[in-house]
């Protein structure tokens, strides 16, 4: 299993897109073994990188998600929820921006597949369903706009009004797949 990105960085109206590996001084590639324990910040976008990116210009992450395949059941899951959840709030403060791989299933449709779960990596199924990882998202978008504090598992926001909103959230390790729907139940 991988983690799927790409990284943009903005000079006026010019965008440039780079693997990140490719960046780090020590240019080794990352392979992600247990996404559980993964933190985007610390162990895919790197300190160094943040670092840079601080003095220079804005960082943008784009296209990242908890697979490369586009016909993968992770994609339907809680699982990709709370893993979206838990690198969002631990980038926040890092980047300008970050989203993942696609919103809708149609972007990876396939004709041996009629089953409105189809492992597509869309927030939304074709048929319109809403996915546990729209619903992070969702939730996200509730927040206030100050942060008061997070954490690995949490978040918790304030808005001009006196008002407190806080997210908790666990993306504990997947049980081994053996290729059934039970395995993210």
């Amino acid at each position: 299993m991988h983690t799927v990105y790409s990284v943009y960085h903005i000079f006026g109206s010019v965008s440039i897109t780079f693997p990140i590996h490719l960046f780090f001084p020590s240019k080794k590639s990352f392979y992600l073994d247990q996404p559980w324990n993964c933190n985007l910040y610390g162990e895919f976008i790197g300190r160094e990188l943040v670092e840079f990116t601080r003095r220079s210009f804005p960082l943008y992450v784009t296209e990242w998600d908890v697979t490369l395949s586009c016909r993968n059941f992770l994609n339907e899951s809680c699982y990709r929820a709370v893993y979206l959840l838990k690198n969002l709030v631990a980038c926040m403060e890092n980047v300008e921006l970050m989203s993942c791989s696609g919103s809708l299933d149609m972007q990876c449709e396939y004709f041996d597949s009629a089953l409105p779960l189809n492992g597509g990596f869309g927030l939304l199924t074709k048929n319109g369903i809403k996915k546990p990882a729209f619903y992070a998202f969702t939730f996200l978008n509730r927040m206030g706009k100050y942060l008061l504090a997070k954490g690995e598992h949490y978040l918790v926001t304030a808005d001009s009004y006196s008002g407190y909103a806080i997210l908790l959230f666990h993306c504990c390790q997947q049980k081994k797949q053996t290729g059934s729907w039970l395995d993210f139940i």
